[in-house]
């Protein structure tokens, strides 16, 4: 099936194409209850507390509009310019003029963007709209075309005085300099936001091409979830690992007494810890640079209460070896995961380290799509 979809106020002209809304053609109501459908029966399989899966709630904001960043690809060819998303078999990139799933801000900045793309046959496009409703734009290419813009230089003048530039994969800003374009390495913005109470929200710091969740609103609600998972394990220490630049570590500190932070990237801990300063938090928080095993997290083990992680979708990987291999476990734990599958693997394995889910809640911030945010409480 393919056309437009008008179902729940969204309107997409390729709908039942777009690799980026699979589900689309599927009433939203019963996308959530497939969500939770899918968590059910990974959770019985792996032989975890069936009360707790049966008692979890899916919230959800709405079937779109939630998104303030977009990942795109940029293609030229005999046929004319494609900006937008890969089909559902990967064959081609799909022509996005407008989507769905963007806030209104996001889809100004698209529009925006689309009136006057980059002169090069081929990127991967970051589009990003700061709290602020500043632009950023990360063009991931070949560096044989990041010296070509550089060179030409007419479109980067055009488009700097609109939005924040970086280029290739190390994500360097254009900067200029003494009238010349320059890139420089490492150059925070303040591109996101976290909530240290409700009403409190406090700036994350980074670079466009950074790591964030995927919108602000559904970043708000995301972290209220998380919030009151941990102040219902009333644990004061705490160890989050892959903290990245605080998204979780901020509103962990505003309601303990400390928080180890982990994260094997150091510009992330630089922003935390400017964020950390501005919100009044810096003397709660302490940054360890390191990947999420091995010693260096064996050490930090005994001084935590909670234990607070939200990995990539492949999973927590040799972490679980190291928390097995050590005596001093937190008594309470936190897994933050969009990923069902990865998120239940791992709670089997911590289910053999004496971990038994307490509760789970989940958030639908990927509306149109398979996955959700599920936040699982575990306690020894």
């Amino acid at each position: 099936m393919e056309g437009v979809a008008e179902k729940g106020g969204l309107r997409c002209e390729v709908a039942g194409r777009c690799g980026g809304c699979p589900q689309i053609l599927q009433p939203y109501d019963a996308q959530l209850q497939a969500k939770q459908r899918r968590l059910a029966a990974l959770w019985a399989e792996a032989g975890l507390p069936a009360e707790v899966v049966e008692q979890a709630t899916l919230h959800s904001l709405g079937p779109g509009g939630l998104r303030d960043r977009a990942d795109l690809a940029l293609r030229r060819g005999p046929e004319g310019v494609a900006l937008g998303l890969w089909d559902l078999a990967r064959t081609e990139v799909l022509d996005l003029p407008r989507c769905p799933q963007a806030s209104e801000a996001l889809g100004a900045w698209l529009a925006a963007f689309r009136a006057d793309l980059p002169p090069v046959e081929r990127a991967t496009v970051r589009l990003r709209v700061a709290p602020d409703g500043r632009r950023g734009l990360w063009l991931d290419l070949a560096n044989v075309d990041i010296k070509g813009l550089l060179d030409e230089g007419a479109w980067l003048r055009r488009t700097l005085p609109r939005a924040s530039v970086e280029l290739g994969q190390r994500r360097k800003a254009v900067v200029l300099q003494d009238g010349a374009l320059k890139l420089a390495k490492g150059v925070l913005g303040p591109w996101f936001r976290t909530w240290v109470a409700e009403d409190q929200p406090a700036t994350l710091y980074g670079t466009v091409g950074g790591f964030t969740q995927p919108g602000l609103a559904a970043n708000r609600a995301l972290v209220r979830l998380a919030r009151e998972a941990a102040r219902e394990t009333g644990a004061r220490r705490w160890l989050e690992l892959g903290c990245g630049n605080g998204n979780f570590t901020l509103p962990l500190a505003a309601g303990a007494a400390h928080v180890v932070a982990l994260d094997s990237d150091p510009l992330a801990l630089r922003a935390l810890l400017r964020s950390a300063d501005e919100a009044g938090l810096s003397a709660r928080i302490t940054t360890v640079k390191g990947g999420m095993d091995g010693a260096h997290l064996a050490r930090l083990l005994p001084d935590a209460q909670g234990l607070l992680v939200d990995p990539p979708r492949s999973g927590l990987g040799g972490a679980v070896d190291t928390l097995a291999a050590s005596e001093a476990r937190p008594a309470h734990l936190i897994y933050v995961s969009c990923h069902a599958e990865s998120l239940v693997r791992d709670l089997q394995a911590l289910a053999m380290l004496g971990y038994r889910p307490r509760a789970a809640v989940g958030l639908d911030q990927f509306p149109q799509s398979a996955h959700a945010e599920w936040v699982v409480t575990a306690s020894r």
